[in-house]
C-alpha cells in the first residue's frame, strides 16, 4: 500500500520517530475520522427521508415510520461520536500548538505549517522566505526537539 511505502521511506530517511509522527499527524487522521462520520450521518439523514407505502411478501401495508425509530436512534448515535471526534481534533491541535511553544519561531511556523496547515515544503518555504533545503533543515531540528518534549 502507498501508506506503507511512505512509512518506509520516512524510516529511511530518520526523521521522526514514531511517537513523533503519530503525535503530528493525530490531527489529519481524527478529521478523517470526522469525515467518515459526517458521510455516514449525511447518508442517514437522506435514508430517513419520508418514502412511499411499502408492502412486505403477505401484501400487508407498512408504515415507513415503523423503521424511523431505528433510524433516529442511529443517528444521534452518530451525531454524539462526530461531537467527541470533533472534541479529539480540537485537543489534539492544541497539544501540537502546546508543544510548539518551546520550539523556536521559525521551528514552530515550520511544524504549524506543515502538521496543521497541511503545507507543501515548497509552500512554507516561499512563507519562511527561505530556501527548500534550509526549510528541511529547521524542520528536522524541530522534529527533534518535538521528541524530545513529547517523551518527557
Amino acid at each position: 500500500r502507498n501508506c506503507h511505502s511512505h512509512e518506509l521511506r520516512r524510516r529511511k530517511r530518520g526523521l521522526m520517530t514514531d511517537q513523533v509522527h503519530d503525535f503530528l499527524t493525530k490531527p489529519k487522521r481524527i478529521r478523517n475520522e470526522i469525515m467518515s462520520t459526517q458521510s455516514q450521518i449525511q447518508g442517514l439523514r437522506m435514508s430517513i427521508l419520508p418514502k412511499a407505502i411499502t408492502y412486505d411478501v403477505d401484501k400487508v401495508q407498512t408504515s415507513p415510520s415503523d423503521i424511523m425509530i431505528r433510524y433516529v436512534e442511529k443517528l444521534e448515535k452518530l451525531e454524539k461520536q462526530a461531537e467527541r471526534e470533533q472534541d479529539a481534533y480540537l485537543t489534539a491541535q492544541e497539544d501540537i500548538v502546546r508543544a510548539c511553544k518551546s520550539l523556536d519561531k521559525e521551528e514552530r511556523t515550520i511544524i504549524l505549517q506543515r502538521f496543521l496547515e497541511g503545507q507543501s515544503f515548497e509552500d512554507i518555504s516561499d512563507n519562511v522566505t527561505m530556501c527548500r533545503r534550509s526549510t528541511f533543515y529547521v524542520y528536522k531540528k524541530a522534529l527533534t526537539k518535538i521528541d524530545a518534549i513529547i517523551s518527557r
